[in-house]
């Protein structure tokens, strides 16, 4: 499936289903996705509860087939081993990927319709609006143990080119 930025100059290819579709709350991605809604033009991808809702891939099924070039990194610190990416074509953010883990995060509404549904929300402790509530999806305060296990699968398999 190819997914891409607001103008269409940036292409990612994903292949397969992602491993995990959740919603983050955590203060590290509310202040990083804050700072690229603030480019002008830019479309909200934060929830009204400081959610960011992602896709998760093994780094080996998502590729950049489009505008490599017009993609921008953004670090809270230089040191961070988190990072965040933009379509500077059109201020599009587009995914989330850790230097020590190899999955990538890609922002749920790059996938328009076709975006499969949410299954989780964690990190909810740091969402602005306490207590929080959630019906639709299990939510926890920190990350549960079932959605750990999936990260370090992904992370193995991709490591381990299973």
């Amino acid at each position: 499936m190819i997914v891409s930025c607001k103008c269409g100059q940036v292409q990612l290819e994903v292949t397969g289903k992602p491993f995990m579709v959740a919603a983050c709350y955590c203060d590290d991605c509310q202040a990083g996705w804050k700072r690229i809604e603030a480019f002008e033009n830019a479309a909200p991808v934060l929830d009204d509860r400081g959610g960011i809702e992602g896709l998760y891939f093994r780094n080996d099924r998502v590729r950049v087939v489009q505008g490599e070039e017009l993609l921008q990194p953004f670090k809270l610190k230089p040191e961070s081993p988190m990072r965040r990416m933009m379509a500077k074509c059109c201020n599009t953010a587009m995914y989330s990927s850790r230097e020590d883990f190899r999955f990538t995060g890609i922002i749920r509404a790059r996938f328009g319709p076709d975006a499969p549904p949410l299954e989780v929300r964690y990190f909810t402790k740091f969402s602005p609006e306490q207590p929080f509530v959630s019906h639709d999806v299990p939510s926890y305060p920190g990350v549960p143990l079932r959605n750990k296990l999936k990260m370090l699968r992904a992370h193995l398999a991709a490591t381990l080119h299973l």
